[in-house]
């Protein structure tokens, strides 16, 4: 069966082609690993509501976020 999930397509999409020669340009997926990286957030604290709560609050909102 197939997910129609956006969010999941999204992460799982494999796009069809070539890069471009020099630098690979910066994904989505690789902020998101720097930032898990850099707030000392684990795939494991997904789990632990209490922890995941603690250090995402502790990172606080990005420059820029408007609710």
């Amino acid at each position: 069966m197939e997910d129609r999930n956006p969010v999941k397509r999204t992460m799982y999409e494999n796009v069809k082609g070539r890069r471009p020669r020099g630098k690979p340009e910066k994904r989505w997926k690789d902020d998101i690993k720097e930032d898990m990286r850099h707030f000392q957030v684990t795939n494991e604290d997904v789990h632990n509501r209490r922890q995941w709560k603690a250090r995402t609050r502790a990172a606080g909102q990005p420059a820029g976020y408007r609710a």
